[in-house]
C-alpha cells in the first residue's frame, strides 16, 4: 500500500471511529431510563412518572429536560422512556416497559417521526388512540404533549402536519378526560409575538452536523443555535437550553396538577 493510500485509510478509519463515537454518546440509555429504574427498589414516599416519547425525550441529541423536572418535582421519580427515532407506533412496541415500572402517571410526547415519515393525521390518530387504549388500562393519570415547532417557519409542510397531530392530540385528550400539555402552542405563541428565525426544511444533515460538532469539537447546544438562527433548536428539530425549559414547564404544570 503507497504512502497516500494509506494516509487516506487511516483518515477514513479515524473519521468512521469518530462518528461512531458521536452516535453511541448519542444514544447511550439517558439519566433515570426504565432499564436504571426497574433495577433498583422501588422508592417509597415517591410517586412514579413515566415520560414516554423519542429522541426530545430521551435528550442525549438536545438537552435533555428531564432533569429540572425532578429538581422542580421532588415528590415524584421521573422516569425517562425516551427513545431515539421512534414513532407513535413505535412506542406501542415498547409499552410493557413503561407499564413495568407501575406509573402513577405517564406523560407522552410524539409526532415528530410520525412527520418525518409524511404519515396522515388519520394514521396517527389511529397509532395515538391504540398507545393510550393500552396506557388507559393500567394507567389513569395521562398527559398527551403536542410536539415542538420544526425550525421557526410555521408554515412549512412538516410544522403544518404536525399541528394537524395537536389537533388529534387535544380532541383525544378531552375525549377521554386525559391531559394535554401545549409545549408546541406556547412556541408558537412565542414566534408568532417576535418575528424571524430560521426555517427548517428536514435536512437531516443539520442534525447529523450537530452531534458531531456537540462531541468532536464540544461546541455546544447554544452556541450552535446562536450560529444557525433558530430559537428553541441547535438543528431545526431537537432542544436547546431555551425549548427544554418550555417543554420541562409543561410537564410540571402537568404532573402538580395531579391530585
Amino acid at each position: 500500500m503507497g504512502l497516500i493510500a494509506g494516509l487516506a485509510t487511516a483518515v477514513l478509519i479515524l473519521a468512521a471511529m469518530a462518528v461512531g463515537y458521536s452516535i453511541y454518546q448519542s444514544s447511550r440509555p439517558p439519566e433515570g431510563s426504565v432499564g436504571e429504574f426497574l433495577k433498583r427498589p422501588r422508592p417509597t414516599r415517591k410517586r412514579v412518572a413515566v415520560i414516554f416519547g423519542a429522541s426530545t425525550i430521551h435528550g442525549r441529541v438536545g438537552i435533555d429536560a428531564l432533569p429540572a423536572v425532578r429538581e422542580r418535582l421532588l415528590a415524584w421519580e421521573i422516569v425517562n422512556a425516551g427513545h431515539n427515532g421512534d414513532s407513535c407506533g413505535q412506542l406501542l412496541a415498547r409499552i410493557e416497559q413503561v407499564l413495568a415500572c407501575k406509573p402513577d402517571a405517564i406523560v407522552v410526547e410524539t409526532g415528530g417521526n410520525d412527520a418525518l415519515r409524511d404519515r396522515s393525521s388519520e394514521a396517527f390518530r389511529s397509532d395515538l388512540t391504540a398507545l393510550v387504549d393500552q396506557l388507559q388500562t393500567w394507567c389513569a393519570r395521562i398527559g398527551l404533549c403536542s410536539f415542538q415547532v420544526a425550525g421557526d417557519d410555521l408554515k412549512t409542510p412538516v410544522n403544518r402536519l404536525v399541528s394537524e397531530y395537536a389537533q388529534v392530540m387535544r380532541s383525544l385528550a378531552s375525549k377521554r378526560g386525559l391531559g394535554y400539555l401545549p409545549l408546541r402552542e406556547r412556541m408558537m405563541a412565542e414566534l408568532d409575538a417576535c418575528a424571524g428565525g430560521s426555517a427548517w426544511n428536514e435536512n437531516m444533515m443539520l442534525v447529523i452536523s450537530s452531534i458531531l460538532e456537540r462531541h468532536l469539537i464540544r461546541r455546544s447546544v447554544d452556541e450552535q443555535v446562536r450560529q444557525r438562527g433558530f430559537r428553541f433548536k441547535p438543528d431545526g428539530l431537537h432542544l436547546n437550553t431555551r425549548g427544554s425549559k418550555r417543554l420541562t414547564e409543561v410537564i410540571v404544570e402537568c404532573l402538580d396538577a395531579v391530585a
